[in-house]
């Protein structure tokens, strides 16, 4: 005779014990088949219900792609601009030139006294025209003969030029800054011709070369950009119209 637990299992339907004989296992029958693994979520989903967006493989190497290709977009443009640029800014004759210059030894300094003939071109003068001054700048700077790139230089000075129209009442103002004088001109030309006057009375004292020792004097006259309008002057720095300079003129002292 069956015990009461066999009976009872004997009048139902016999429930098969899990493979190997697992002890508490017979009782998952009864809840139905059980559920299929859960594959992993190849867009990164992750367990307590967050789900984590990652970008695939394939889309991070086209994002990837497209920053190389905007970069090389991007300097191929500038590389371009540089090459159209470049050899009009060094093959450019000088249009500002040293048509004469005395350097002279008086009262224990040396004395500059120079001609520049200013060239502008027509997009300078229209400029001019409607109101925009011309800043001229004078560089004279005086060091050794042999001296070492790092070297300072003796004398670096600047003066500073200024060309004015006066619209109102038509004339053209040239002024000097350096020694604060100016004077107004019924022609263009002649207030150009004013300011290509150039006069340093002492440009280096003598006691200060040392003795023994070869020194060169350097002028250079260019027009300055920074003193134009702050609007004008991107324009005036990348186009070659307004690149406006005598080359460096030497002479022993």
């Amino acid at each position: 005779m069956l015990p009461a637990a066999g009976r009872e299992r004997k009048a139902g339907k016999a429930v098969p014990a899990a493979p190997g004989g697992c002890p508490g296992t017979a009782h998952r029958g009864a809840l139905g088949p059980r559920p299929l693994p859960r594959t992993p979520d190849p867009a990164g989903g992750a367990d307590h219900g967050r789900l984590l967006l990652r970008p695939s493989g394939k889309s991070r190497l086209n994002r990837a792609y497209r920053h190389r290709r905007l970069h090389r977009t991007g300097c191929g443009w500038l590389l371009t601009a540089a090459l159209i640029l470049l050899p009009g800014l060094l093959l450019a004759d000088h249009p500002f030139k040293v048509s004469r210059a005395r350097v002279s030894l008086e009262k224990g300094a040396y004395r500059l006294d120079a001609d520049v003939d200013y060239r502008f071109n027509g997009a300078v003068l229209e400029a001019l025209e409607h109101g925009i001054p011309l800043t001229l700048e004078v560089q004279v700077r005086v060091h050794r003969k042999d001296a070492w790139f790092w070297e300072k230089d003796v004398v670096d000075l600047r003066r500073y030029r200024v060309l004015r129209f006066h619209a109102l009442t038509g004339l053209y103002e040239a002024s000097d800054l350096g020694r604060k004088k100016s004077q107004s001109f019924a022609t263009r030309d002649a207030a150009i011709s004013y300011l290509g006057e150039i006069l340093i009375p002492a440009v280096v004292q003598k006691d200060q070369l040392e003795a023994g020792e070869d020194y060169i004097l350097e002028l250079r006259v260019q027009l300055d950009i920074e003193s134009l309008p702050l609007t004008l002057r991107p324009l005036a720095y990348l186009d070659p119209d307004w690149n406006l300079s005598s080359k460096w003129n030497s002479w022993p002292l």
